[in-house]
């Protein structure tokens, strides 16, 4: 079965954008930051929107972490394509 497809690029202007509002509004970002990632990989998903909704939800933590710099897009990636993947298979 196919799941959804994260690009393994760091996605640099989401990063950005987060970042500048997680300066003046954290709470805001943190809540923002799931449902972008979760919109970047549903557009080349193969899993349902729900399924990678699911997952982003449950790796906001994880996301979070990257956001402010303590883990890596690799580690994120990693982490959340084998997250959707088994979101995808329940």
């Amino acid at each position: 079965m196919e799941v959804a497809v994260l690009d393994r690029a760091e996605p640099v202007h989401l990063l950005a954008r987060l970042r500048t509002i997680a300066a003046t509004d954290p709470a805001r970002a943190r809540a923002l930051l799931p449902v972008e990632v979760a919109a970047l990989a549903a557009a080349g998903a193969a899993a349902s929107h729900e399924d990678v909704e699911r997952a982003c939800d449950g790796y906001a933590r994880e996301l979070w972490l990257w956001l402010v710099g303590e883990r890596t897009w690799e580690q994120c990636y990693d982490g959340l394509s084998g997250r959707i993947g088994r979101h995808a298979l329940t």
